[in-house]
């Protein structure tokens, strides 16, 4: 085998690679480097034959995990369970990024050798890091144009309120100072309809405007779902059926600005809520715990959303109510973006409208103990 390993032949393939390669053996001492090795640790020409494979990483940062690597490989006998990066200066004091990898060379069921493979991926790094950079500079543009919008929206819904105001103030004010007809006071009543229309959108776009995370704690999910309840619940003096509630959720802490965010999911309630038509109506919340986010599911067995509409409802201003804004479910999501989550909404299976919202996983806090699920059902 050793006769193989520094025979020409042998050498020839080894130099035919593009990744450099070294061999040694159980003692640490070199059998074999290819051509491509001196190129990316930029070696001195020589015969670096029974050296010790130490000397030849003189340049790398992460030393210590690179001979926790080749001890795992010799003490198992197996490839090593993971490569690494690691940063390497050249002689002229250039860095490089290496990818590193160990293997094992087993001839008659005994380790002969310990291959370790490099790869030059500095430029697939630089890359990364330039498109990365570039991502965060676009970020920090968006930020600032949202900023921007959000400045400029709430500058104007406060600029229109004022006039506003005073329209409706004069339209209620002045069919008691004239004498006018049933007919002209038919037009003060179309004046003070329209002024509560444009109160009611520019307070909408204001309290979106104002829609910020405030400050965030871990918090219960259940905790939030409980508040969103009975914000929404406050909406309604009557409801229009008796509602029965199901909740049933893994436990799960997020990091969060609970007050926010239980107004964001308190639309979504408030919706299912106006829809119901047909008595009982039921309200079910699940939440379980997958791999990489934690899911949340709002169906209701409303009236259920038409098709045409699915991909409109959380666009600012879309409403099929004849009285209404359209900003609820547009605040809900503003609210699940701004806590790195996702909202989607779709039909439930039977009828009605199916909303899930995905939060990116976050480790609970150590020590605290949730009970295993939440369950009841509340009739109202």
């Amino acid at each position: 085998m050793l006769e193989f390993i520094r025979s020409t032949y042998f050498q020839g393939l080894l130099d035919s690679f593009s990744a450099g390669v070294v061999i040694f053996n159980s003692e640490g001492l070199v059998y074999a480097v290819n051509k491509s090795l001196y190129s990316i640790l930029d070696l001195d020409s020589g015969d670096y034959v029974r050296t010790y494979w130490m000397a030849l990483f003189a340049g790398f940062e992460q030393k210590k995990r690179l001979e926790e690597m080749v001890r795992y490989v010799a003490e198992n006998m197996r490839q090593a369970p993971y490569h690494f990066t690691d940063r390497f200066s050249d002689k002229k004091g250039t860095f490089r990024h290496l990818s590193l990898s160990a293997s094992p060379l087993i001839y008659h069921n005994k380790l002969f050798g310990i291959v370790i493979e490099i790869d030059d991926i500095t430029n697939i790094v630089l890359l990364h890091e330039r498109e990365k950079s570039i991502l965060q500079e676009r970020n920090i543009l968006q930020q600032e144009r949202y900023e921007g919008l959000r400045k400029m929206s709430m500058s104007v819904s406060h600029q229109i309120r004022n006039p506003v105001m005073v329209i409706g103030g004069l339209a209620q004010r002045l069919p008691k100072e004239l004498a006018l007809s049933k007919g002209q006071l038919g037009y003060f009543d179309t004046i003070r309809t329209c002024v509560n229309r444009m109160e009611d959108i520019v307070t909408a776009v204001y309290e979106y405007s104002s829609l910020n995370s405030g400050e965030r704690h871990l918090t219960d999910l259940g905790l939030i779902i409980d508040m969103a309840r009975e914000e929404a619940l406050l909406r309604f003096s009557i409801l229009p059926v008796e509602v029965v509630w199901q909740v049933e959720i893994a436990p799960y802490e997020l990091s969060a600005d609970r007050f926010g965010l239980s107004r964001g999911i308190a639309e979504i309630f408030a919706n299912s809520l106006e829809a119901f038509v047909v008595s009982p109506g039921v309200i079910k919340v699940s939440g379980s715990v997958h791999e990489e986010f934690y899911r949340l599911e709002i169906t209701d067995t409303g009236r259920g959303i038409p098709e045409a509409n699915l991909n409109f409802i959380f666009d600012p201003f879309f409403t099929t109510k004849t009285v209404g804004v359209g900003m609820g479910l547009c605040k809900a999501e503003k609210v699940i973006k701004d806590h790195s989550g996702r909202i989607t909404a779709g039909h439930a299976y039977g009828g009605g409208t199916k909303i899930s919202i995905e939060f990116a996983i976050h480790p609970a806090a150590p020590g605290l103990q949730l009970p295993p699920y939440r369950q009841h059902a509340v009739h109202l």
